[in-house]
Protein backbone atom coordinates (compact mmCIF):
# COMPACT_ATOMS: atom_id res chain seq x y z
CA UNK A 1 0.00 0.00 0.00
CA UNK A 2 1.80 3.12 -1.24
CA UNK A 3 1.18 6.16 0.97
CA UNK A 4 1.66 9.58 -0.69
CA UNK A 5 3.99 11.99 1.12
CA UNK A 6 1.22 14.53 1.64
CA UNK A 7 -1.25 11.98 3.04
CA UNK A 8 -0.56 11.07 6.68
CA UNK A 9 -3.30 8.48 7.12
CA UNK A 10 -7.03 7.77 7.17
CA UNK A 11 -9.76 6.66 9.52
CA UNK A 12 -11.99 4.19 7.64
CA UNK A 13 -15.51 3.45 8.86
CA UNK A 14 -19.00 2.47 7.71
CA UNK A 15 -21.72 5.13 7.68
CA UNK A 16 -25.49 4.67 7.25
CA UNK A 17 -25.88 8.43 6.69
CA UNK A 18 -23.23 9.27 4.04
CA UNK A 19 -25.78 8.78 1.27
CA UNK A 20 -28.83 6.73 0.38
CA UNK A 21 -27.90 3.32 1.78
CA UNK A 22 -24.80 2.28 3.69
CA UNK A 23 -21.37 3.59 2.61
CA UNK A 24 -17.71 3.21 3.49
CA UNK A 25 -15.87 6.44 4.27
CA UNK A 26 -12.16 7.25 4.49
CA UNK A 27 -11.57 10.47 6.48
CA UNK A 28 -7.94 11.45 5.82
CA UNK A 29 -5.30 13.65 7.43
CA UNK A 30 -3.14 15.74 5.09
CA UNK A 31 -0.26 18.20 5.18
CA UNK A 32 1.54 20.62 2.87
CA UNK A 33 0.67 21.28 -0.76
CA UNK A 34 0.39 19.27 -3.96
CA UNK A 35 1.52 20.24 -7.46
CA UNK A 36 -1.46 18.61 -9.20
CA UNK A 37 -4.89 18.12 -7.64
CA UNK A 38 -5.81 15.52 -10.27
CA UNK A 39 -2.70 13.46 -9.50
CA UNK A 40 -3.44 13.84 -5.78
CA UNK A 41 -6.99 12.59 -6.31
CA UNK A 42 -5.59 9.52 -8.08
CA UNK A 43 -3.17 8.87 -5.21
CA UNK A 44 -5.91 9.38 -2.63
CA UNK A 45 -8.29 7.01 -4.41
CA UNK A 46 -5.61 4.33 -4.76
CA UNK A 47 -4.57 4.56 -1.11
CA UNK A 48 -8.13 4.53 0.23
CA UNK A 49 -9.17 1.69 -2.09
CA UNK A 50 -6.27 -0.41 -0.81
CA UNK A 51 -7.25 0.39 2.79
CA UNK A 52 -10.88 -0.55 2.11
CA UNK A 53 -9.92 -3.65 0.18
CA UNK A 54 -11.73 -2.56 -3.01
CA UNK A 55 -9.02 -1.91 -5.66
CA UNK A 56 -11.64 -1.99 -8.44
CA UNK A 57 -12.98 1.46 -7.47
CA UNK A 58 -9.72 3.31 -8.18
CA UNK A 59 -10.36 4.40 -11.78
CA UNK A 60 -11.39 8.05 -12.17
CA UNK A 61 -14.22 8.50 -14.66
CA UNK A 62 -14.46 12.31 -14.36
CA UNK A 63 -13.34 15.12 -12.09
CA UNK A 64 -14.00 18.79 -11.35
CA UNK A 65 -12.17 21.55 -9.49
CA UNK A 66 -14.21 24.34 -7.88
CA UNK A 67 -12.35 27.51 -6.90
CA UNK A 68 -14.05 29.54 -4.17
CA UNK A 69 -11.68 32.40 -4.89
CA UNK A 70 -13.23 34.95 -2.56
CA UNK A 71 -13.16 32.46 0.30
CA UNK A 72 -9.72 31.02 -0.47
CA UNK A 73 -10.91 27.41 -0.79
CA UNK A 74 -10.58 24.93 -3.63
CA UNK A 75 -12.62 21.73 -3.75
CA UNK A 76 -11.35 18.99 -6.07
CA UNK A 77 -13.77 16.13 -6.71
CA UNK A 78 -13.30 12.91 -8.68
CA UNK A 79 -15.95 10.36 -9.52
CA UNK A 80 -14.53 6.86 -9.30
CA UNK A 81 -15.66 3.63 -10.90
CA UNK A 82 -17.65 3.39 -7.67
CA UNK A 83 -17.91 6.31 -5.28
CA UNK A 84 -15.98 9.58 -5.14
CA UNK A 85 -12.83 11.21 -3.78
CA UNK A 86 -12.46 14.80 -2.57
CA UNK A 87 -9.62 17.09 -1.57
CA UNK A 88 -10.07 20.55 -0.03
CA UNK A 89 -7.36 23.22 0.08
CA UNK A 90 -7.24 26.66 1.67
CA UNK A 91 -4.92 29.11 -0.12
CA UNK A 92 -3.20 26.03 -1.65
CA UNK A 93 -2.58 24.45 1.78
CA UNK A 94 -4.22 21.02 2.09
CA UNK A 95 -7.16 21.01 4.53
CA UNK A 96 -8.74 17.56 4.25
CA UNK A 97 -9.29 14.57 1.98
CA UNK A 98 -12.02 11.94 1.87
CA UNK A 99 -13.28 8.97 -0.12
CA UNK A 100 -16.86 7.65 -0.02
CA UNK A 101 -17.76 4.28 -1.56
CA UNK A 102 -21.50 3.52 -1.46
CA UNK A 103 -22.93 0.08 -0.84
CA UNK A 104 -19.90 -1.14 1.08
CA UNK A 105 -19.39 -2.19 4.69
CA UNK A 106 -15.87 -2.26 6.15
CA UNK A 107 -14.43 -2.93 9.55
CA UNK A 108 -13.26 0.28 11.27
CA UNK A 109 -9.52 0.80 10.92
CA UNK A 110 -6.79 3.42 11.04
CA UNK A 111 -4.21 3.51 8.26
CA UNK A 112 -1.02 5.49 8.76
CA UNK A 113 -1.05 8.10 11.53
CA UNK A 114 -4.32 10.00 11.05
CA UNK A 115 -5.22 12.99 13.20
CA UNK A 116 -8.05 12.10 15.56
CA UNK A 117 -11.14 13.71 13.98
CA UNK A 118 -11.64 17.01 15.85
CA UNK A 119 -14.65 19.28 16.04
CA UNK A 120 -13.07 22.75 15.86
CA UNK A 121 -14.56 25.50 17.98
CA UNK A 122 -13.16 28.51 16.11
CA UNK A 123 -12.18 29.33 12.52
CA UNK A 124 -8.92 30.05 10.72
CA UNK A 125 -10.04 33.65 10.25
CA UNK A 126 -12.82 36.09 11.10
CA UNK A 127 -16.18 35.46 9.42
CA UNK A 128 -16.59 37.03 6.00
CA UNK A 129 -19.69 38.88 4.92
CA UNK A 130 -21.56 37.18 2.10
CA UNK A 131 -23.31 39.03 -0.75
CA UNK A 132 -27.11 38.95 -0.72
CA UNK A 133 -28.75 37.30 -3.71
CA UNK A 134 -32.44 37.78 -4.61
CA UNK A 135 -33.22 34.13 -5.28
CA UNK A 136 -32.38 30.88 -3.60
CA UNK A 137 -30.15 28.60 -5.64
CA UNK A 138 -31.61 25.09 -5.44
CA UNK A 139 -29.08 22.30 -4.83
CA UNK A 140 -29.82 18.63 -4.30
CA UNK A 141 -27.86 15.38 -4.24
CA UNK A 142 -30.90 13.25 -5.05
CA UNK A 143 -31.40 12.48 -8.75
CA UNK A 144 -34.92 13.92 -8.61
CA UNK A 145 -37.22 15.55 -6.08
CA UNK A 146 -38.23 12.68 -3.75
CA UNK A 147 -41.75 11.89 -2.63
CA UNK A 148 -42.58 12.72 0.99
CA UNK A 149 -44.48 10.53 3.51
CA UNK A 150 -46.63 13.45 4.68
CA UNK A 151 -45.28 13.38 8.22
CA UNK A 152 -42.05 13.99 10.14
CA UNK A 153 -40.68 11.62 12.79
CA UNK A 154 -38.88 12.91 15.88
CA UNK A 155 -37.01 10.24 17.84
CA UNK A 156 -34.72 9.84 20.85
CA UNK A 157 -33.56 6.30 21.49
CA UNK A 158 -36.65 4.10 21.63
CA UNK A 159 -38.98 7.11 21.95
CA UNK A 160 -40.51 8.38 18.73
CA UNK A 161 -43.42 10.49 17.55
CA UNK A 162 -44.75 11.39 14.09
CA UNK A 163 -46.23 14.78 13.31
CA UNK A 164 -48.39 15.30 10.25
CA UNK A 165 -47.79 18.10 7.78
CA UNK A 166 -51.33 19.46 8.30
CA UNK A 167 -50.54 20.03 11.99
CA UNK A 168 -47.27 21.73 11.10
CA UNK A 169 -49.01 24.01 8.60
CA UNK A 170 -51.64 24.98 11.21
CA UNK A 171 -48.93 25.86 13.73
CA UNK A 172 -46.49 27.61 11.40
CA UNK A 173 -45.76 31.33 11.82
CA UNK A 174 -43.93 33.66 9.41
CA UNK A 175 -40.34 34.65 10.19
CA UNK A 176 -37.81 36.58 8.11
CA UNK A 177 -34.64 34.45 8.11
CA UNK A 178 -31.38 34.17 6.21
CA UNK A 179 -29.96 31.10 4.50
CA UNK A 180 -26.16 31.22 4.21
CA UNK A 181 -24.63 28.98 1.54
CA UNK A 182 -21.18 27.52 2.21
CA UNK A 183 -20.12 28.58 -1.31
CA UNK A 184 -20.43 32.26 -0.38
CA UNK A 185 -23.93 33.73 -0.88
CA UNK A 186 -26.84 34.61 1.40
CA UNK A 187 -30.57 34.84 0.68
CA UNK A 188 -33.22 36.26 3.01
CA UNK A 189 -36.80 35.01 2.77
CA UNK A 190 -39.97 34.93 4.84
CA UNK A 191 -40.56 31.34 5.88
CA UNK A 192 -43.57 29.76 7.58
CA UNK A 193 -41.91 27.79 10.37
CA UNK A 194 -42.42 25.64 13.46
CA UNK A 195 -39.86 25.43 16.29
CA UNK A 196 -38.22 22.00 16.63
CA UNK A 197 -37.31 22.74 20.26
CA UNK A 198 -40.98 23.33 21.08
CA UNK A 199 -42.03 20.10 19.36
CA UNK A 200 -39.40 18.14 21.27
CA UNK A 201 -40.44 19.67 24.61
CA UNK A 202 -44.11 18.91 24.00
CA UNK A 203 -43.28 15.24 23.48
CA UNK A 204 -40.89 14.87 26.41
CA UNK A 205 -37.66 15.01 24.43
CA UNK A 206 -34.73 17.33 25.05
CA UNK A 207 -32.12 18.44 22.50
CA UNK A 208 -29.18 16.02 22.68
CA UNK A 209 -25.53 16.67 21.88
CA UNK A 210 -26.27 15.96 18.21
CA UNK A 211 -29.13 15.28 15.85
CA UNK A 212 -29.25 13.60 12.46
CA UNK A 213 -31.82 15.08 10.09
CA UNK A 214 -32.79 12.94 7.09
CA UNK A 215 -34.69 13.64 3.91
CA UNK A 216 -37.21 11.28 2.35
CA UNK A 217 -34.64 10.78 -0.45
CA UNK A 218 -31.88 9.52 1.86
CA UNK A 219 -29.83 12.72 2.29
CA UNK A 220 -28.79 13.58 5.85
CA UNK A 221 -26.91 16.20 7.86
CA UNK A 222 -25.56 16.41 11.41
CA UNK A 223 -26.98 19.21 13.57
CA UNK A 224 -25.16 20.35 16.76
CA UNK A 225 -27.43 20.03 19.77
CA UNK A 226 -27.15 23.70 20.72
CA UNK A 227 -28.26 24.72 17.22
CA UNK A 228 -31.53 22.79 17.58
CA UNK A 229 -32.80 25.60 19.80
CA UNK A 230 -33.10 27.88 16.77
CA UNK A 231 -33.56 25.27 14.03
CA UNK A 232 -37.01 25.26 12.47
CA UNK A 233 -39.20 23.19 10.16
CA UNK A 234 -40.37 25.33 7.24
CA UNK A 235 -43.58 24.45 5.40
CA UNK A 236 -44.02 27.70 3.45
CA UNK A 237 -42.04 30.52 1.83
CA UNK A 238 -43.18 34.07 1.01
CA UNK A 239 -46.76 33.25 1.96
CA UNK A 240 -47.01 30.23 -0.34
CA UNK A 241 -46.56 26.47 0.16
CA UNK A 242 -42.90 25.54 0.07
CA UNK A 243 -41.96 24.76 -3.57
CA UNK A 244 -40.74 21.18 -4.19
CA UNK A 245 -37.44 22.37 -5.68
CA UNK A 246 -36.69 24.21 -2.43
CA UNK A 247 -37.53 21.27 -0.19
CA UNK A 248 -41.33 21.27 -0.13
CA UNK A 249 -43.44 20.15 1.52
CA UNK A 250 -41.06 20.55 4.51
CA UNK A 251 -37.42 21.44 5.05
CA UNK A 252 -35.15 22.61 7.85
CA UNK A 253 -34.11 26.22 8.32
CA UNK A 254 -31.11 26.53 10.63
CA UNK A 255 -30.17 30.25 10.67
CA UNK A 256 -26.91 29.74 12.59
CA UNK A 257 -25.65 26.95 10.29
CA UNK A 258 -24.57 26.80 6.65
CA UNK A 259 -27.06 25.75 4.01
CA UNK A 260 -26.16 22.07 3.63
CA UNK A 261 -27.53 21.56 7.15
CA UNK A 262 -30.97 22.88 6.06
CA UNK A 263 -32.22 19.45 4.99
CA UNK A 264 -34.82 19.58 2.21
CA UNK A 265 -37.78 17.13 2.15
CA UNK A 266 -37.03 16.45 5.81
CA UNK A 267 -38.81 13.33 7.06
CA UNK A 268 -37.02 12.47 10.32
CA UNK A 269 -34.86 14.00 13.06
CA UNK A 270 -32.96 11.59 15.33
CA UNK A 271 -31.43 12.79 18.61
CA UNK A 272 -28.08 11.10 19.36
CA UNK A 273 -25.40 11.54 22.03
CA UNK A 274 -22.37 11.03 19.78
CA UNK A 275 -21.31 12.71 16.57
CA UNK A 276 -22.21 11.00 13.27
CA UNK A 277 -21.32 12.23 9.77
CA UNK A 278 -24.13 13.07 7.38
CA UNK A 279 -23.84 13.20 3.59
CA UNK A 280 -21.61 16.27 3.13
CA UNK A 281 -19.78 15.83 6.43
CA UNK A 282 -18.50 12.47 5.15
CA UNK A 283 -17.19 14.36 2.11
CA UNK A 284 -15.10 16.86 4.05
CA UNK A 285 -17.63 19.49 5.09
CA UNK A 286 -17.53 20.69 8.68
CA UNK A 287 -19.02 18.74 11.57
CA UNK A 288 -20.77 21.80 13.09
CA UNK A 289 -21.12 24.16 10.12
CA UNK A 290 -21.64 27.27 12.27
CA UNK A 291 -21.83 30.45 10.17
CA UNK A 292 -20.50 32.77 12.87
CA UNK A 293 -17.30 30.71 13.16
CA UNK A 294 -16.70 30.14 9.42
CA UNK A 295 -16.94 26.37 9.88
CA UNK A 296 -17.12 25.41 6.21
CA UNK A 297 -14.78 22.42 5.95
CA UNK A 298 -13.29 19.86 8.31
CA UNK A 299 -9.76 20.62 9.41
CA UNK A 300 -7.54 17.55 9.03
CA UNK A 301 -4.16 19.28 8.72
CA UNK A 302 -2.10 19.00 11.94
CA UNK A 303 -0.04 22.07 11.04
CA UNK A 304 -3.21 24.17 10.90
CA UNK A 305 -4.83 22.47 13.89
CA UNK A 306 -3.18 24.69 16.57
CA UNK A 307 -4.89 27.70 14.95
CA UNK A 308 -8.26 26.54 16.28
CA UNK A 309 -9.76 25.63 19.62
CA UNK A 310 -11.13 22.13 19.62
CA UNK A 311 -14.39 21.41 21.34
CA UNK A 312 -15.42 17.91 22.34
CA UNK A 313 -17.18 15.93 19.56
Amino acid sequence: MRQPDWLLGCVVYTSPFAGPGVAAVADCTVEGQVSSLLDALRELARFAADAMGVPEVVGITSYSIEHMRRLGYTVAKAFLAKGEARIVTYKEELVNASVVVPGLQVRPLRVGTPLAPPVPGSPLRKPLSQPLVPRLIAYRVEESVPSHPGEITLSEGSIGVTIGLDELRDRAVPRRLALHCVTGWTAVKTWNVVSIAELLAEHGMKPARWAIAQSSGGYSASIPGEALNDTLIAVGMEGQPLPPEHGGPARLIAPSLYGWKHVKWVSSIHLVDGYVDGYWEARGYHENGRVGLEERFKLRNPRLAPLTRYGKP
